[in-house]
């Protein structure tokens, strides 16, 4: 991931890429301009302390799609999927179960602790448990709890499929909630 976006990222002008520095303060879990460090190396790494991997990809490129650097959007959107296209086959029958267990037992807790990131959702659209539409229904609530709720609710009625992808990928994106949830 660290060498995905240093090359992205070395690729940027250098007033281009102070552009990305800005936004990368604007962010949900925004990193100051101070902890950014001087060189790209330096930004990934500070990256790297405040992200999972996937929300630093996915970080980087919602800000190069806001700064309509759409080649390198784009080749960091294929180098996302090639990623993906390539993981590790899915869990096991017992794992199935104990995620079904997981998303039931701890719904309420979800819906009210959850962080639905942008990174989330794209998440959850890429592997194709949410569609551009349903993203975009859950992405414009303008609460987190309202967020929350409607990403339950698709996922209550999406099944046990998808309620075992989106456990993968909350222990990714929000590693000491799941930790902290399963060791109550």
């Amino acid at each position: 991931m660290a060498d995905t976006l240093l090359k992205i990222l070395q690729e940027l002008a250098p007033e281009v890429l102070e552009q990305f520095k800005y936004y990368l303060t604007k962010e949900n879990k925004p990193i100051p301009l101070g902890k950014q460090g001087t060189t790209v190396t330096h930004l990934v790494q500070s990256m790297e302390l405040a992200y999972t991997e996937e929300v630093s990809l996915d970080v980087t490129l919602n800000i190069l799609e806001k700064m309509d650097c759409t080649q390198l959007a784009q080749k960091l959107k294929q180098i996302m999927q090639n990623r993906h296209t390539t993981s590790v086959p899915g869990p096991s029958p017992d794992q199935k179960q104990n995620n079904l267990n997981f998303f039931n037992k701890y719904k309420a807790d979800l819906e009210e602790r959850m962080d639905v990131s942008v990174g989330l959702l794209r998440e959850l659209e890429r592997c194709g448990i949410l569609n551009a539409q349903e993203r975009e229904m859950v992405a414009v609530k303008p609460t987190s709890d309202q967020r929350n709720h409607a990403l339950i609710v698709h996922l209550d009625r999406k099944g046990l499929v998808a309620q075992n992808k989106f456990y993968e990928i909350l222990k990714k994106t929000e590693p000491y909630l799941v930790t902290d949830l399963e060791n109550a």
